[in-house]
């Protein structure tokens, strides 16, 4: 812990390298998304840097849109014929008791056995009057399956959905060489995976403000091949984003509820 915030301090109290023939470290934000890059770089032979990125982000896990699109879903899945044995399972007797019981173990301010102790551990104080309000809203689905009860339970659901954010880290390492007569690194890589996928990132400094900022972009070469069954590379991200030493660069986002993710 110390050694993290030995770490962070030596970046945030550290001089901007104006005029610097090389980017070697920093903190730059996304100017386009919520998200920020900290760097850092060595120098390498042959006018190159070696690089270490970790890009942290912060964003809703779900957009209004989508939210509002997969709650329609489910509430259409209610009059939809074809769903009616889904639906039937979903809230079949042995479901339904193992809710009961289940909230009934959330409920308990005795705890009876260590299964009960880790369970009630595991949820913050918040997140346990949502779990016993979800269970609460199914079993009343169980006594009374009516679209009014369903339309509860959607929206309870939907309501998280909205209020949730996905917080991740990516790292990875990068080698860039410099362009002769320009104030730019590129990264030196050979092409990826079946699609070809060529990561064409640059450091690039600011003629303006005499600063570094990155643009991270990758081309695929080979968009008609599949990445995945059903995943034309086509698909795939090419759009350049940028990252530059933004002066208001916290984000407002409307978040009740933390999901940490990889991606």
């Amino acid at each position: 812990m110390k050694r993290l915030a030995l770490t962070i301090f030596l970046i945030l109290s550290a001089p901007v390298a104006y005029g610097a023939g090389a980017p070697y470290r920093g903190l730059i934000n996304g100017v386009s998304e919520n998200d920020a890059i900290l760097y850092f770089c060595e120098t390498g032979p042959q006018e190159t840097i070696l690089c270490d990125f970790n890009q942290m982000s912060v964003r809703k896990a779900k957009t209004k849109a989508e939210v509002l699109e997969e709650g329609q879903r489910s509430l259409d899945a209610w009059d939809d014929p074809e769903k009616e044995r889904e639906l039937a399972e979903t809230f079949n007797k042995t479901a339904c008791d193992e809710a009961t019981a289940f909230l009934a173990v959330l409920e308990t301010e005795k705890i009876d056995s260590d299964f009960e102790k880790r369970t009630r551990e595991r949820n913050s104080k918040d997140g346990l009057a949502y779990e016993m309000l979800r269970l609460r809203k199914f079993i009343k689905i169980c006594e009374d399956p009516s679209r009014e009860n369903w339309e509860s339970l959607v929206g309870v659901q939907a309501a998280k959905a909205l209020k949730t954010c996905k917080v991740s880290s990516n790292t990875w390492q990068r080698t860039l060489k410099k362009v002769a007569g320009a104030d730019v690194w590129y990264v030196q890589e050979k092409p990826r995976n079946v699609c070809g996928t060529l990561d064409v990132s640059r450091f690039q400094l600011n003629k303006e403000t005499d600063l570094w900022e990155y643009f991270s972009q990758k081309k695929v070469l080979n968009p008609e091949e599949e990445l995945t069954p059903g995943t034309k590379c086509s698909q795939l991200d090419e759009n350049e984003y940028q990252y530059a030493h933004v002066l208001y660069a916290e984000a407002k986002l409307d978040c009740d509820w933390i999901k940490f993710s990889p991606l």
